[in-house]
């Protein structure tokens, strides 16, 4: 009777064995394609996303009230700072990490915090990165073509897909400089013709999708820019709206980010007054003075962001001014 309850024993056991190993079988895909768990003791350290003289450097209003009060400063970046996606140290930019990982942006959407909280606890044990490198971010207007030609004709799916990643990429323009974001998006869209074949006038490997000029306003302006450029027939319009063509020095990029934020720094560098204004109708009038000769360019972009909704861009919250 022993002999045989030993047995039954054994039995058990092993077909509890086999149960557990067809479970981690089945459960290793999914560990591999899920953003991997931290300790739980490192759940509070902020060291990846936050350096405190970093951080009251580069920040006028937490300098003038922190200096000399470390544990202050770290509380208004949990308190403040990271709502409004300030970056707090080299290494890690809020604005790259979401517009890095696409899924991250559209988990936490507007919510700047979650996403500095999915880094700390998720992110970086996964090997994710935040750090603003601007190679490791780049996008060719020729990679973007694809889809542009779709939403030039009108496709709906691909215009979107076209908004989304505009919105990404000007909310860094709306945090670093206070350029309002739906007048951005529908600039890009207008100029670009949703960054179609069609509609981009200079050639996808410049990236200069906004028609930057070598010489703007004989460089009196803090610019991102890296110093190529080339001569390029450039469209013009005559006063009877007719359009006609010169040949001017025209910017040249490494990739479209770093044209948004070099016309983004140039028109706050022209026109402070419109930095961190959400009027859009202001921002249009007073922002984009002189920039087109087409006597019919407020409407055109009035519409654009009407019939696409892009003003609810513009509650992304940005930094304190004087940031």
């Amino acid at each position: 009777m022993l002999h045989l309850r030993k047995r039954a024993l054994y039995r058990l056991l092993c077909g509890a064995a086999v149960l557990l190993c067809i479970v981690c079988t089945v459960a290793r895909p999914a560990l591999a394609v899920t953003w991997l768990w931290p300790p739980s003791d490192q759940s509070e350290d902020y060291s990846c996303v936050y350096d405190y003289d970093y951080y009251i450097t580069h920040y006028s209003d937490v300098a003038k009230k922190y200096t000399d009060d470390p544990a202050g400063a770290l509380r208004h970046f949990l308190e403040t700072g990271m709502a409004e996606g300030r970056q707090a140290c080299e290494e890690f930019s809020v604005m790259v990490y979401r517009r890095r990982y696409p899924e991250i942006a559209k988990r936490y959407g507007n919510d700047l915090r979650g996403c500095f909280n999915h880094y700390i606890e998720y992110g970086r044990f996964a090997g994710a990165s935040g750090a603003p490198d601007r190679y490791l971010t780049s996008t060719q207007l020729s990679e973007l073509r694809k889809i542009g030609n779709r939403a030039f004709e009108g496709d709906r799916d691909a215009q979107n897909e076209i908004i989304e990643f505009l919105g990404d990429a000007c909310a860094y323009e709306w945090q670093k400089y206070g350029f309002l974001p739906s007048v951005l998006i529908a600039q890009v869209i207008y100029e670009t013709g949703w960054c179609s074949k069609e509609g981009s006038v200079l050639r996808a490997s410049d990236n200069n999708i906004l028609g930057m000029n070598l010489s703007l306003i004989n460089w009196k302006w803090k610019s991102p820019w890296t110093g190529r450029y080339a001569w390029r027939r450039v469209p013009q319009f005559d006063s009877n709206n007719d359009v006609y063509y010169n040949m001017e020095t025209m910017r040249r990029y490494a990739d479209v980010e770093e044209c948004i934020e070099d016309y983004a720094a140039f028109k706050i560098g022209l026109h402070p007054e419109i930095a961190g204004s959400r009027q859009v109708e202001w921002v249009i009038r007073t922002g984009l003075r002189g920039y087109s000769t087409d006597q019919t360019y407020f409407d055109k972009i009035r519409g654009i962001i009407r019939e696409h909704h892009l003003v609810r861009y513009d509650f992304v919250p940005r930094m304190q001014k004087g940031a």
